[in-house]
């Protein structure tokens, strides 16, 4: 009986283990997130009816509790940006250089994916075969079955969570630096308020984050019950190509170059960062990932000084990834609706581009928010006719949001590799010999 029990208890043990896994071992919890979404895309075809008007209950239920993951990720997102924003400016002297050396970083590399997301989308033509019809007027009454799954998905509390970061981080610099400037004591009793604040946030994330292989199950299965995989291997594979492609070239690029100059270092780091970037992926959400992140840049050498500061402040301006995805879609929209894409276009989009990164907020999906208005002016400033904006939000925004699932994933990795590739010459700036765990062997 004795023996049994025991058992019993293993096995508990061994599913809790992978199920609701950690990110301490980034090659099984890799393994656990691409088994979970397989499952989940092979449940969602099976339970997928393409004649259906709506999706089956439990597909529906699926997507909401991926959605509410989501929101339980990110609902301290706001205090852990504002504490960690804190901590970093009241313990480094040096916190204005490294901001302006942090800012001229994320120009770069942002420069350097539009331009990527510009010469794949020309060479592969995406946007070649898409159609987007004329919308139809849409039912939108909604039973209670209707109603409760849009509370799970959407909880009463989610305009909190999509509050501007970028005015709060600027808020909590210029007040980190009048503290600091003002005296002793209230710095003292200002770092006692801050310092339990990042340690709760960080705390509620690292819970939720045990959650996160379930999340991605659910997650696939939702987006397969919808759509189908047919909708994936067919009418969109060229533009998941284009993303995967423009993002990897671009993160190839830059590794390249920071290989040559640092060398071996740069492997060795990128693998101590490995679990951060495991997470990411699972979790489409750069903030959701930050305490993963900054553990994993401690003991890869990276100074808290610089890690509070630029992990948060790249979450939210810093969006190599999210760049790619929104040009490759705006090539996309101009390329079905008959418009040859010329270089100054490309030039033109591009900066629109970039500038409305900058306002897209550090959580998964944020970027289809952005589609609408961005798609209006990249359509306007090319002089392309007939996109109407019940089009672009009925028709055209739905299409991109229906595979975003997919796509959020390399744009969220390609963000936070971005990230971590400043905070790696962060540190060897501003570090300089003394980053000795970059380039200590990995054991």
């Amino acid at each position: 009986m004795t023996s049994e029990l025991e058992d019993q208890g293993s096995v508990r043990q061994l599913i809790s283990r992978n199920l609701f896994a950690t990110s301490d071992d980034p090659t099984r919890l890799l393994i656990v997130l691409v088994v979970m979404m397989s499952s989940g895309l092979l449940g969602g075809q099976l339970l997928h009816d393409p004649d259906a008007i709506e999706p089956h209950a439990i597909v529906r239920v699926a997507g909401a509790l991926g959605a509410l993951f989501i929101w339980l990720l990110t609902f301290f997102m706001q205090p852990l940006v504002a504490a960690s924003v804190y901590n970093a400016i009241s313990t480094n002297s040096k916190s204005v250089k490294i901001a302006l050396t942090a800012i001229a970083l994320f120009a770069a590399t942002t420069a350097s994916a539009v331009a990527w997301a510009s010469l794949v989308g020309k060479w592969l033509i995406p946007g070649l075969g898409v159609e987007f019809p004329q919308p139809e007027t849409a039912d939108t009454a909604s039973g209670l079955f209707d109603l409760s799954v849009a509370f799970v998905a959407r909880p009463f509390a989610a305009p909190w969570a999509e509050m501007d970061l970028l005015k709060l981080i600027a808020m909590m610099a210029m007040g980190a630096l009048i503290v600091v400037a003002t005296s002793e004591r209230i710095k003292r009793a200002a770092d006692e308020m801050f310092a339990p604040m990042a340690k709760l946030t960080v705390d509620w994330m690292l819970r939720v984050l045990r959650g996160l292989p379930m999340a991605v199950f659910f997650m696939s299965l939702g987006l397969a019950g919808t759509h189908g995989l047919g909708f994936l291997l067919d009418k969109v594979r060229v533009i998941l190509m284009a993303d995967i492609l423009g993002m990897g070239l671009h993160v190839l690029g830059v590794f390249v170059l920071l290989t040559l100059v640092w060398r071996g270092a740069v492997i060795t780091y990128l693998r101590q960062m490995s679990p951060a970037y495991v997470v990411a992926f699972g979790s489409s959400s750069s903030m959701g990932t930050l305490p993963t992140t900054m553990r994993c840049a401690g003991k890869a050498g990276v100074p808290k000084s610089v890690a509070d500061f630029i992990f948060p402040f790249g979450a939210t301006v810093n969006m190599d990834g999210t760049c790619v995805g929104i040009m490759v879609r705006v090539m996309v929209v101009l390329e079905a609706l008959g418009h040859a894409i010329t270089w100054g276009d490309a030039l033109m989009i591009g900066g629109t581009v970039m500038g409305a990164s900058v306002a897209t907020a550090a959580a998964p999906g944020a970027s289809i928010a952005l589609l609408r208005s961005v798609l209006v002016t990249a359509a306007v400033a090319t002089g392309v006719e007939g996109v109407s904006q019940d089009q672009v939000a009925l028709v055209i925004v739905p299409f991109f949001a229906a595979f975003d699932f997919i796509s959020d994933r390399f744009r969220t990795l390609t963000n936070l590799i971005g990230d971590t590739f400043a905070a790696f010459v962060l540190t060897r700036v501003f570090k300089g010999d003394q980053a000795v765990n970059i380039t200590a062997p990995s054991v």
